[in-house]
């Protein structure tokens, strides 16, 4: 029995033990029965993206009625009933299932406790609504989804590899490793100024030896400018590289916006496009902070952890206790950092007044 056939027998059997609904935001205004579909798809083991969905099944500017995303569904392997209830009858159904809200959008109900509802809004992520809330926005139509026969758990995920980033600007690779090479330097410049200093205290002063310590004390002083230096190179550096990566990302989007047809800009609105922009504001961001921040932090966490081995003994294990415990909390709440970064992106700010007048003058 392949893998792939254990995981779907496992699906249609509803024995994995931990369920949960991924949060997928719509990327266009009539693409929310899409965002759903893909949402309770990854629930049942099948994670494909709505790139992905949007090339398969092309939909009008109008997205998806239910009988749209009832057909939808089916292609994808998966077994459908629509219902027409009341508030109150909504715990008897098989969650997740999609709900029509407000006459003209569709959330997935996720569950249902003591009058609390959990949902997954396409257009603003992971909601807790009350009852009268409910009452106020659900319409009174869901549709139950759930995996069929014909359903297979696999994944269909468009990514983007950070290799692929890293090609597509000129001169990155070169001015990387500049950083890399000046960034061991100023690390190995700060472990060598402790030895310096302990020779001071141990040695040149218990000694009153003045001639060791004119010596150590010229030899500090070479290092600090030295570091300086070094410093000015490297911050010199980062800036080339931030210059290289907003000039060529910013001028490559815009010129495949321009390019692009009608039809894209008719599916989404001013603002989605702007978040394109911002998006490479934080990757630009990203590569020149965080990126350089990990070059010098994962040198210095070698030479202090070989300085710890020699100087501290049992107090290293202490310390990377203590590590451990930190990345474990990191691991855990990454999520739910990754839930609400998303939120803010799609509830970010309105469009450019620049970018604005340049889309205002596209044919239409």
């Amino acid at each position: 029995m392949t893998n792939g056939s254990f995981r779907q027998i496992i699906n249609q059997l509803d024995m994995r033990w931990r369920r949960r609904v991924p949060v997928i935001h719509q990327t266009e205004t009539a693409e929310c029965g899409l965002a759903c579909l893909a949402m309770i798809c990854g629930h049942f083991g099948k994670n494909i993206d709505l790139i992905s969905l949007r090339r398969k099944f092309n939909l009008s500017a109008r997205g998806a009625n239910l009988a749209g995303i009832n057909g939808i569904a089916e292609q994808l392997g998966m077994v459908t009933r629509a219902l027409s209830l009341e508030l109150d009858e909504l715990g008897a159904l098989k969650m997740p299932c999609i709900l029509h809200w407000d006459f003209s959008h569709f959330v997935v109900l996720v569950s249902v406790k003591r009058n609390r509802y959990v949902l997954h809004d396409p257009a603003r992520g992971r909601r807790y609504l009350g009852r009268e809330e409910m009452s106020r926005y659900f319409t009174g139509i869901a549709l139950e989804v759930w995996p069929g026969s014909e359903f297979l758990a696999e994944t269909q995920q468009i990514r983007i590899s950070l290799r692929s980033l890293i090609n597509s600007i000129y001169g990155i690779k070169r001015t990387l490793a500049k950083i890399f090479c000046l960034s061991v330097v100023i690390e190995a410049i700060n472990l060598v100024m402790p030895v310096g200093t302990q020779l001071v205290m141990d040695h040149a002063i218990p000694a009153g030896d003045r001639g060791l310590l004119t010596l150590i004390s010229a030899g500090l002083m070479f290092f600090i400018l030295l570091r300086a230096a070094v410093s000015m190179l490297r911050a010199w550096s980062s800036l080339v590289m931030s210059t290289l990566i907003n000039i060529q990302w910013q001028s490559g989007l815009f010129n495949h916006l321009l390019r692009l047809p009608l039809a894209f800009f008719e599916r989404r609105k001013l603002g989605d496009i702007q978040s394109r922009f911002g998006s490479l504001d934080t990757l630009r961001a990203t590569f020149t902070t965080c990126v350089v921040g990990a070059i010098m932090d994962s040198i210095m966490v070698v030479g202090v952890f070989v300085m710890m081995l020699l100087y501290g003994g049992y107090l290293t294990w202490i310390v990377l206790g203590f590590t451990m415990v930190y990345v474990l909390i990191r691991l855990v709440t990454y999520g739910y950092y990754r839930q609400i970064s998303e939120e803010t992106l799609v509830r970010g700010p309105g469009p450019a007044p620049i970018l604005w007048k340049a889309c205002m003058v596209l044919p239409r």
